[in-house]
Protein backbone atom coordinates (compact mmCIF):
# COMPACT_ATOMS: atom_id res chain seq x y z
CA UNK A 1 0.00 0.00 0.00
CA UNK A 2 1.07 3.62 -0.83
CA UNK A 3 -0.21 4.68 2.35
CA UNK A 4 -0.13 8.66 3.96
CA UNK A 5 -1.64 9.87 0.53
CA UNK A 6 1.96 9.39 -1.19
CA UNK A 7 1.08 9.09 -4.48
CA UNK A 8 4.58 6.44 -5.39
CA UNK A 9 5.06 3.13 -3.82
CA UNK A 10 8.86 2.88 -2.19
CA UNK A 11 10.84 0.10 -1.64
CA UNK A 12 14.11 -0.68 -0.31
CA UNK A 13 16.95 -0.67 -2.61
CA UNK A 14 20.50 -1.45 -2.75
CA UNK A 15 21.94 2.08 -1.04
CA UNK A 16 18.98 2.73 0.80
CA UNK A 17 19.81 1.67 3.99
CA UNK A 18 23.69 2.02 4.21
CA UNK A 19 22.85 5.48 3.06
CA UNK A 20 20.19 6.27 5.93
CA UNK A 21 22.81 4.75 8.37
CA UNK A 22 24.77 7.49 7.03
CA UNK A 23 22.59 10.05 7.91
CA UNK A 24 22.55 9.55 10.93
CA UNK A 25 25.49 8.86 11.75
CA UNK A 26 26.63 12.30 11.17
CA UNK A 27 23.32 13.47 13.19
CA UNK A 28 24.46 11.49 15.83
CA UNK A 29 21.09 9.50 16.09
CA UNK A 30 22.13 5.70 16.83
CA UNK A 31 20.18 2.89 15.16
CA UNK A 32 18.93 1.60 18.44
CA UNK A 33 17.68 4.98 19.38
CA UNK A 34 13.48 5.23 20.05
CA UNK A 35 12.91 6.96 16.37
CA UNK A 36 9.74 8.46 15.33
CA UNK A 37 7.63 6.48 12.89
CA UNK A 38 8.39 8.82 10.44
CA UNK A 39 11.63 8.94 10.56
CA UNK A 40 11.60 4.57 10.03
CA UNK A 41 9.27 4.75 7.59
CA UNK A 42 10.25 5.01 3.88
CA UNK A 43 6.77 6.67 3.10
CA UNK A 44 6.92 10.63 3.44
CA UNK A 45 4.27 12.31 5.81
CA UNK A 46 2.84 14.59 3.16
CA UNK A 47 2.39 17.60 5.71
CA UNK A 48 4.86 19.99 4.35
CA UNK A 49 5.45 21.15 7.82
CA UNK A 50 6.34 17.46 9.02
CA UNK A 51 9.74 16.37 8.60
CA UNK A 52 11.09 14.70 5.22
CA UNK A 53 14.10 12.28 4.65
CA UNK A 54 15.79 11.63 1.51
CA UNK A 55 14.83 8.20 2.06
CA UNK A 56 11.63 9.07 1.66
CA UNK A 57 11.65 11.42 -1.53
CA UNK A 58 10.87 8.82 -4.10
CA UNK A 59 7.12 8.12 -2.46
CA UNK A 60 6.23 11.74 -3.13
CA UNK A 61 7.97 12.69 -6.19
CA UNK A 62 8.29 9.70 -8.19
CA UNK A 63 11.75 9.03 -10.80
CA UNK A 64 10.91 11.36 -13.24
CA UNK A 65 12.17 14.85 -11.66
CA UNK A 66 14.90 12.76 -9.67
CA UNK A 67 15.80 11.79 -13.44
CA UNK A 68 15.33 15.66 -15.03
CA UNK A 69 17.47 17.33 -12.55
CA UNK A 70 19.77 15.00 -13.00
CA UNK A 71 19.89 15.64 -16.56
CA UNK A 72 19.90 19.21 -16.02
CA UNK A 73 23.06 19.25 -14.22
CA UNK A 74 25.16 16.90 -16.63
CA UNK A 75 23.83 18.94 -19.62
CA UNK A 76 25.47 21.96 -17.56
CA UNK A 77 28.84 19.79 -16.95
CA UNK A 78 29.17 18.68 -20.63
CA UNK A 79 28.70 22.65 -21.47
CA UNK A 80 31.45 23.80 -19.01
CA UNK A 81 34.04 24.64 -21.57
CA UNK A 82 35.56 27.09 -19.64
CA UNK A 83 36.75 24.73 -16.84
CA UNK A 84 37.81 21.48 -19.03
CA UNK A 85 39.64 20.49 -15.94
CA UNK A 86 36.04 19.56 -14.66
CA UNK A 87 34.69 18.44 -17.71
CA UNK A 88 36.77 16.39 -19.11
CA UNK A 89 36.40 14.03 -16.41
CA UNK A 90 33.21 13.57 -17.05
CA UNK A 91 33.47 13.19 -20.57
CA UNK A 92 36.46 11.01 -20.47
CA UNK A 93 34.14 8.13 -19.12
CA UNK A 94 30.54 7.95 -20.95
CA UNK A 95 28.58 10.10 -22.88
CA UNK A 96 26.03 12.54 -21.16
CA UNK A 97 23.29 9.64 -21.21
CA UNK A 98 25.37 6.90 -19.36
CA UNK A 99 26.10 9.70 -16.34
CA UNK A 100 22.16 10.46 -16.62
CA UNK A 101 21.53 6.64 -16.82
CA UNK A 102 23.79 6.10 -13.57
CA UNK A 103 23.37 8.96 -11.25
CA UNK A 104 19.54 9.03 -11.53
CA UNK A 105 19.48 4.74 -10.55
CA UNK A 106 22.21 5.57 -7.57
CA UNK A 107 19.02 8.38 -6.69
CA UNK A 108 16.38 6.79 -7.11
CA UNK A 109 17.52 3.70 -5.17
CA UNK A 110 19.19 5.97 -1.89
CA UNK A 111 15.58 8.01 -1.96
CA UNK A 112 13.31 4.60 -1.82
CA UNK A 113 12.49 3.47 -5.25
CA UNK A 114 13.85 0.18 -4.66
CA UNK A 115 16.84 -1.42 -6.29
CA UNK A 116 17.91 0.61 -8.96
CA UNK A 117 21.76 1.05 -8.47
CA UNK A 118 23.14 -2.70 -8.02
CA UNK A 119 26.05 -2.50 -6.07
CA UNK A 120 24.98 0.37 -3.81
CA UNK A 121 27.67 2.49 -2.20
CA UNK A 122 30.41 -0.11 -3.14
CA UNK A 123 30.17 0.43 -6.74
CA UNK A 124 29.35 4.20 -6.25
CA UNK A 125 32.84 4.53 -4.09
CA UNK A 126 34.97 2.16 -6.88
CA UNK A 127 33.45 4.63 -9.61
CA UNK A 128 35.02 7.17 -7.32
CA UNK A 129 38.22 6.02 -6.90
CA UNK A 130 39.04 4.67 -10.13
CA UNK A 131 37.16 6.91 -12.86
CA UNK A 132 36.73 10.41 -10.97
CA UNK A 133 39.77 10.59 -9.04
CA UNK A 134 40.83 14.06 -10.53
CA UNK A 135 38.08 15.84 -9.23
CA UNK A 136 37.36 14.01 -5.83
CA UNK A 137 39.17 16.92 -4.49
CA UNK A 138 37.70 20.36 -2.90
CA UNK A 139 37.87 22.03 -5.90
CA UNK A 140 35.88 19.81 -7.81
CA UNK A 141 33.33 19.31 -4.88
CA UNK A 142 32.90 23.25 -5.23
CA UNK A 143 32.10 22.95 -9.06
CA UNK A 144 30.19 20.28 -8.35
CA UNK A 145 28.04 21.54 -6.55
CA UNK A 146 27.87 25.14 -8.48
CA UNK A 147 26.10 22.99 -11.34
CA UNK A 148 23.87 21.03 -9.23
CA UNK A 149 22.50 23.54 -7.03
CA UNK A 150 21.46 25.69 -10.42
CA UNK A 151 19.81 22.23 -11.81
CA UNK A 152 17.67 22.43 -8.55
CA UNK A 153 17.04 25.74 -8.65
CA UNK A 154 15.90 25.38 -12.35
CA UNK A 155 13.14 22.80 -10.92
CA UNK A 156 10.24 23.68 -8.68
CA UNK A 157 7.80 21.25 -6.27
CA UNK A 158 4.77 21.65 -4.73
CA UNK A 159 6.38 20.08 -1.67
CA UNK A 160 9.22 23.02 -0.47
CA UNK A 161 10.85 20.29 1.64
CA UNK A 162 12.05 18.86 -1.40
CA UNK A 163 15.53 20.48 -2.26
CA UNK A 164 16.55 21.38 0.80
CA UNK A 165 16.16 17.49 1.51
CA UNK A 166 17.90 16.61 -1.86
CA UNK A 167 20.53 19.34 -0.82
CA UNK A 168 20.65 17.17 3.04
CA UNK A 169 21.45 14.02 1.22
CA UNK A 170 24.12 15.91 -1.20
CA UNK A 171 25.61 17.18 2.07
CA UNK A 172 25.69 13.81 3.68
CA UNK A 173 27.70 12.15 0.89
CA UNK A 174 30.03 15.37 0.18
CA UNK A 175 30.99 15.41 4.09
CA UNK A 176 32.12 11.62 3.17
CA UNK A 177 34.27 12.17 0.53
CA UNK A 178 35.84 14.93 1.78
CA UNK A 179 36.84 12.68 4.58
CA UNK A 180 37.90 9.47 2.00
CA UNK A 181 39.25 11.67 -0.33
CA UNK A 182 41.13 14.02 2.31
CA UNK A 183 39.49 17.40 1.63
CA UNK A 184 38.13 19.62 3.67
CA UNK A 185 33.97 20.22 3.44
CA UNK A 186 33.36 23.48 2.75
CA UNK A 187 29.56 23.96 3.54
CA UNK A 188 29.53 27.62 1.58
CA UNK A 189 29.29 25.19 -1.99
CA UNK A 190 25.58 24.70 -0.50
CA UNK A 191 24.20 27.72 -0.51
CA UNK A 192 20.48 27.52 -1.41
CA UNK A 193 18.78 29.49 -2.71
CA UNK A 194 21.52 30.76 -5.35
CA UNK A 195 21.83 34.60 -4.97
CA UNK A 196 20.94 36.54 -7.64
CA UNK A 197 24.89 38.45 -7.07
CA UNK A 198 26.46 34.96 -7.22
CA UNK A 199 29.19 35.05 -9.99
CA UNK A 200 30.47 32.33 -11.79
CA UNK A 201 33.81 31.89 -10.67
CA UNK A 202 36.38 30.30 -12.98
CA UNK A 203 37.59 27.50 -10.71
CA UNK A 204 40.22 26.94 -13.39
CA UNK A 205 42.62 29.02 -11.73
CA UNK A 206 41.25 28.71 -8.37
CA UNK A 207 44.14 28.05 -5.73
CA UNK A 208 41.90 25.02 -3.64
CA UNK A 209 43.64 21.93 -3.58
CA UNK A 210 46.31 23.38 -5.86
CA UNK A 211 49.68 22.09 -4.19
CA UNK A 212 52.90 24.28 -3.61
CA UNK A 213 55.81 23.75 -6.52
CA UNK A 214 58.86 21.58 -5.24
CA UNK A 215 61.28 23.85 -3.70
CA UNK A 216 59.11 27.12 -4.05
CA UNK A 217 59.65 27.95 -0.92
CA UNK A 218 63.95 27.76 -0.77
CA UNK A 219 63.52 29.46 -4.07
CA UNK A 220 61.85 32.65 -1.91
CA UNK A 221 64.40 32.52 0.81
CA UNK A 222 67.51 32.61 -1.61
CA UNK A 223 65.79 36.33 -3.54
CA UNK A 224 65.91 37.31 0.26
Amino acid sequence: MKGRGCPFQPKSGYATSDTRLEWMRRNNVTPDDDHPDDMKSLQANPDHDAPLYFWQIYSLIGQRPIISIVRNFYERVFQDTENPWFQNVFENISDIGYHVSAQSAYWIDAFGGGKQYHGGNHRLMFHHECNASKIMNARGATRWMFHMRRALQDHTFDDPRIQPCILDFLKIKMQGYAEDHTWTFDETDFKFPIADDESDIDLSLSQKDEPQAPHEEKKEEMKN
